[in-house]
């Protein structure tokens, strides 16, 4: 299966999105993992900003039709 530009780079800047949001997560709750997850639960603003990454993904996954499962 071919990709093509546009969605190769979509998929990269998505990726490039999550780990952006990691660092940031990281500079919040230090390098402990247990500290790390009660932030990404507890603030409100790396909530939303997880959120919103979620649902880009969850657009550009559309595009995409399931193996094995009728287009609809």
């Amino acid at each position: 299966m071919c990709c093509s530009i546009v969605e190769s780079s979509c998929g990269v800047l998505m990726v490039h999105w999550g780990l952006e949001l990691s660092k940031e997560v990281t500079k919040i709750s230090g390098p402990k993992l247990v500290d790390f997850k009660r932030v990404l639960k507890e603030d409100p603003i790396i909530a939303s900003k997880i959120n919103a990454l979620k649902l880009e993904v969850e657009v550009f996954s559309r595009s995409f039709p399931l193996p094995g499962l009728p287009l609809l």
